[in-house]
């Protein structure tokens, strides 16, 4: 097994704006050559089992001291790739069970994700993406996919290749699957539940 003996990593990207927790662990691992899931557990995770890991879903941390050196990345921008500014705001317990408890029916239980953003220069997955009130992609006007169109697999929020628009399962590039685009009522919907999603997951100045 690979060791790292240093406090920070080479690389450390930040997180992009209402970018998700997975994702940015995935362009972490991707920039810094970690290539297998298990070593997230010695170098970002030391706290949590493998199991956790394999199942994290964009929840809060109990925890962001071992990222945030890692990552050189303060506590403040990594709850902003998670729910807890939201759930904060409607002053709720921020743990992540309770915060799964307090969004069941809200979120998605898969990744969904936009091929066309997957085309930009730096891409990543959204936290918005997650949210079933959200009928599409905003930018681009069109349906979110669920799946790999190449082989059908569902895509994790976490798996291997830590890579960021490949499918897990066939490797295809998920930028290349075709669109549909969304009717034009639907389209503004989806641009007015984003842009309220984005005021609820992101810090006020005096969160920050």
């Amino acid at each position: 097994m690979r060791r790292y003996h240093f406090d920070t990593l080479p690389v450390h990207p930040q997180p992009e704006p209402l970018e998700s927790l997975t994702s940015y662990v995935i362009r972490l691992a991707e920039a810094n050559g970690i290539q297998a899931r298990y070593q997230l557990h010695s170098i970002f995770f030391p706290n949590r089992s493998q199991t956790a890991i394999r199942g994290m879903a964009d929840l809060p941390l109990a925890d962001y001291e071992v990222l945030s050196t890692m990552a050189a990345c303060s506590v403040a921008a990594l709850r902003a790739t998670t729910f807890y500014y939201l759930v904060n705001r409607f002053n709720r317990p921020t743990s992540s069970p309770r915060v799964s408890d307090f969004l069941t029916g809200c979120l998605t239980r898969r990744l969904r994700y936009c091929p066309l953003c997957l085309q930009d220069d730096q891409p990543y997955y959204s936290l918005t993406w997650r949210f079933l009130t959200l009928p599409g992609c905003p930018r681009h006007g069109c349906r979110f996919l669920d799946r790999c169109l190449q082989c059908g697999r569902e895509i994790p929020f976490l798996a291997a290749p830590l890579k960021i628009g490949l499918c897990p399962g066939c490797g295809a590039a998920l930028s290349t699957s075709q669109v549909e685009p969304l009717e034009p009522h639907q389209h503004h919907l989806a641009q007015v539940h984003h842009r309220d999603l984005a005021f609820l997951l992101s810090p006020q100045p005096e969160e920050a």
